[in-house]
């Protein structure tokens, strides 16, 4: 529990890396007032509500059979439109891009479905906004290649639809955070009162497991509460965060092998190559 000097309004926390998918929706689910704050700071809007809706989504259409996504967030403002919020922790390949795409469609038909139930076949001329966000600890350069604000990358696709009942064209929308590059810009620049939340969310999201935070000055209440809930944790959230974190060392173990492979594999290539060049030129055997 933290220590609180009530006289100075101090907080001594002990704060556990929030992008854990179990921190993550521990602080960002159990109090829509932070994702608000959160999502206001970065599309610089005023959403007031939001209600989240199911993660899991199955696609019966699927060539491959039925096949299903789990969104790390899922939510719906007042205004009808859909947030999908993801957290990732390890490095991201231009792949990507797609992985958000299959995402934001499958948000989009699900809404789709919504009102088909509600209104009968037609729904033309409903077309559901998704934005998707995700924010990445491992920034790649092939994000270079879109629009970026304060190490925020935004993107968006039209997509054109001749579904017997959807035949509309609508555009969806894509951020993609890189956590470090964005608190690295925010902290060097001289920020109007509005950043300066976007600054503190930035903060707050790229601290070290483990690490020491005292709080002196008088943070929002928004902002506390997201402190002290990535700090107090329970032995349920303590044992789903060892299992997280022993799955990610899995992971990068898989892929580190995977590279050495590709490695061995590639050299073994060039090697066959080389020998064939050289023996075309009429290197003897010993040479080569």
């Amino acid at each position: 529990n933290p220590l609180i000097a009530e006289e100075r309004k101090e907080y001594h926390l002990t704060l556990n890396n929030p992008t854990y998918d179990c921190i993550f929706k521990k602080v960002f689910k159990s109090n829509s007032q932070c994702l608000i704050e959160l999502l206001n700071a970065i599309y610089h809007e005023k959403i007031n509500q939001l209600t989240y809706i199911q993660e899991e989504h199955s696609n019966p259409m699927s060539t491959w059979g039925e096949k299903s996504v789990i969104f790390d967030l899922h939510c719906v403002t007042e205004s009808g439109t859909r947030f999908i919020v993801e957290v990732h922790n390890y490095s991201i390949g231009e792949g990507f891009l797609n992985r958000l795409q299959i995402y934001s469609a499958q948000s989009l038909v699900d809404a789709w479905r919504k009102v088909k139930s509600e209104r009968g076949k037609r729904y033309d001329d409903v077309v559901p906004k998704v934005r998707t966000l995700a924010f990445v600890k491992f920034g790649m350069h092939w994000l270079r290649q879109f629009q970026t604000c304060n190490g925020i990358y935004y993107f968006s696709c039209t997509y054109i639809s001749d579904h017997q009942f959807v035949k509309v064209d609508f555009l969806q929308d894509y951020t993609i955070v890189d956590l470090a590059e964005s608190r690295r810009i925010l902290e060097s620049t001289s920020l109007s009162s509005d950043v300066d939340n976007l600054k503190d969310w930035m903060t707050f999201l790229t601290r070290n497991d483990q690490e020491k935070v005292t709080l002196v000055a008088n943070p929002s209440s928004v902002l506390l509460k997201a402190y002290l809930d990535a700090s107090n944790l329970s032995e349920e959230d303590m044992t789903a965060l060892e299992r997280e974190k022993q799955g990610l060392l899995d992971n990068l173990s898989v892929l580190e092998e995977g590279e050495k492979r590709g490695e061995k594999r590639g050299r073994k290539k060039t090697i066959k190559r080389l020998s064939s060049k050289m023996k075309e030129k009429g290197y003897k055997p010993e040479e080569i």
